[in-house]
């Protein structure tokens, strides 16, 4: 079998395999070592070296060509092939550096990029917003009914998560109101200070009682006055 058969065979496997775009296949030094080069897809990890019968494989971000569209051959045997022996000649020059007693050179494979996101990756009610936005012309009725179902289709459900995909933040970083009610209590003492702040109760029957929030603080001051009182701290619970 001739050495192009053999490379021939290998690009073929190479573009075979799941997440490779493009590969190319060269036999490089004097031994005819043979060493692959591919583009992946976002995401994708780099295959296995020996699971290809390759002495090497290389990742590139862009297959190079010549001007009638083929694979730049010629460039693509200049992309140095990180080995044993590369690795020892990078050691041999840091050492020589002034000031480096010893070094070693270790060959580690890259981390993979991250993939590029879509709005549609990110928020569940994409696709039916920009299907009213687009595809329901300019009738305001099929607009709102369709942005009324995509809102009702993303409707939070407590215990269960909205969605499993990423979340996504815009805007300046939050800058704290150290005014704000941080606690239950501080909560309750503004809306207190509220004029016109004011609770409803529905009971079983849908008959109703207002209270005012002023009213509820009250309440909750005398409970905590009892509770002390039998001397329960923060934390207990009355037996």
């Amino acid at each position: 079998m001739h050495d192009t058969d053999r490379t021939d065979g290998a690009e073929t496997a190479l573009r075979a395999l799941p997440g490779v775009l493009d590969a190319c296949v060269l036999a490089r030094g004097p031994d005819g070592r043979r060493v692959g080069y591919v583009t992946l897809r976002d995401g994708a990890a780099l295959p296995p070296a020996d699971g290809v019968g390759l002495t090497a494989l290389l990742r590139i971000n862009r297959m190079p060509r010549t001007a009638d569209g083929a694979i730049d051959r010629t460039a693509l045997a200049r992309v140095p092939v990180w080995d044993d022996a590369l690795s020892a000649a990078w050691r041999d020059r840091l050492t020589a550096t002034p000031g480096i007693a010893d070094a070693a050179v270790l060959v580690q494979p890259a981390a993979p990029t991250r993939p590029r996101l879509h709005l549609a990756d990110l928020l569940p009610d994409h696709a039916e917003t920009e299907e009213a936005q687009d595809g329901g012309g300019n009738h305001p009725a099929h607009t709102h009914a369709a942005h009324t179902h995509a809102a009702h289709a993303v409707r939070a459900t407590i215990g269960q998560p909205l969605s499993d995909r990423p979340a996504l933040s815009r805007g300046p970083d939050l800058a704290p109101d150290p005014a704000f009610p941080w606690t239950l209590a501080a909560a309750l003492d503004r809306a207190a200070g509220t004029a016109g702040a004011r609770l409803v109760h529905v009971a079983d029957d849908f008959t109703e009682t207002v209270e005012s929030y002023a009213a509820l603080r009250d309440r909750a001051l005398r409970a905590l006055g009892g509770l002390r009182g039998l001397g329960l701290e923060r934390g207990e619970r009355p037996a």
